[in-house]
C-alpha cells in the first residue's frame, strides 16, 4: 500500500435525499442535503471514501453535519434474498453531529438527589452520555458500577460479592425476590462484558439501564421522597 495516497475532492451539490437520525426530533427523518465535499483516497491496492453533509431535516429544519464513509477492505458477505448467491457488500458507516440523544436523565435525577448521592449522581450521568454516544459496552460496565454504588449508598457491605449483596438487598427489604433475580441477571451482564467478550447491542443496554434506574428509584428515590412527604402531612389529632 502506498504511503502517499492519491487524493480528490469533488462538490456534492444539493438535491439528494437520505433518512437518517435527527437530532433534534429523536427519530429517524428523511433529511435534505444541503451541500458537501466528497473525498476519495487512493492507496493503490485500497481506498477510502468520505462524505462530509451538511443536512437538513425535513420534519424540523434543524441543519447538521454527517459523514458517510466507506472504505475497501471493510466488506461483509450477506446472501441475496431471491437468488441465494453470497454477495460483497461494503457497509457505509455513519457518524452524525450532533448525534440523537436516545436517552435522558431520569426525571428523579434532581439537584436534591445530585446533593444526597454525589457519585451515583455522576455515574447515572456518565451512563447515558456513554449510551447517547454509541459506546455500549463501557455503558453496560457503568451500569454494573452504578448498581454497586447504590447497593453502597443502602448500606451493603462494599466488600460483599455482587450476589451477596442483591441477597442482602433482599433480606433488608430493599428489592423483592422478583427483584434479586432480575438484578443477578443485570450484574451478569456485566460480568460477561468483562469476562466473556460480550458487544451489547443499543437496545440491550438500553434495557440494562432501565433496570438500574427503577432499581434506584425504588429502593433510594421514592423512600426518600415519602421520608420527606411524612414530614409535611398534618398529624392526626388524638
Amino acid at each position: 500500500m502506498n504511503d502517499d495516497p492519491e487524493i480528490s475532492r469533488s462538490i456534492i451539490a444539493g438535491g439528494e435525499f437520505r433518512k437518517v437520525d435527527c437530532p433534534e426530533c429523536c427519530r429517524r427523518q428523511n433529511c435534505a442535503v444541503e451541500t458537501g465535499v466528497k473525498e476519495v483516497r487512493d492507496y493503490g491496492p485500497v481506498s477510502a471514501s468520505a462524505k462530509h453533509i451538511i443536512l437538513r431535516c425535513l420534519g424540523c429544519d434543524t441543519i447538521f453535519y454527517g459523514e458517510f464513509s466507506t472504505f475497501s477492505e471493510d466488506y461483509d458477505y450477506v446472501t441475496h434474498p431471491v437468488t441465494g448467491a453470497t454477495e460483497v457488500v461494503i457497509p457505509e458507516r455513519i457518524t452524525l453531529f450532533p448525534s440523537m440523544q436516545r436517552r435522558s436523565s431520569p426525571k428523579w435525577q434532581t439537584t436534591k438527589f445530585g446533593v444526597a448521592h454525589e457519585y451515583l449522581d455522576f455515574l447515572i450521568s456518565e451512563i447515558i452520555t456513554l449510551y447517547n454516544s454509541g459506546h455500549y459496552t463501557f455503558s453496560a460496565l457503568g451500569v454494573r458500577t452504578g448498581f454497586e454504588i447504590a447497593a453502597d449508598d443502602l448500606g451493603i457491605n462494599r466488600d460483599l460479592s455482587f450476589q451477596d449483596k442483591i441477597e442482602q438487598l433482599r433480606a433488608k427489604g430493599h428489592i423483592s425476590p422478583r427483584e434479586k433475580d432480575v438484578l443477578k441477571e443485570l450484574v451478569d451482564a456485566g460480568s460477561a462484558v468483562i469476562h466473556r467478550g460480550w458487544q451489547p447491542s443499543a437496545n440491550d443496554v438500553d434495557l440494562l439501564i432501565d433496570t438500574l434506574e427503577q432499581f434506584i428509584q425504588r429502593a433510594i428515590v421514592l423512600p426518600e421522597g415519602l421520608d420527606t412527604l411524612s414530614k409535611k402531612v398534618p398529624k392526626k389529632a388524638p
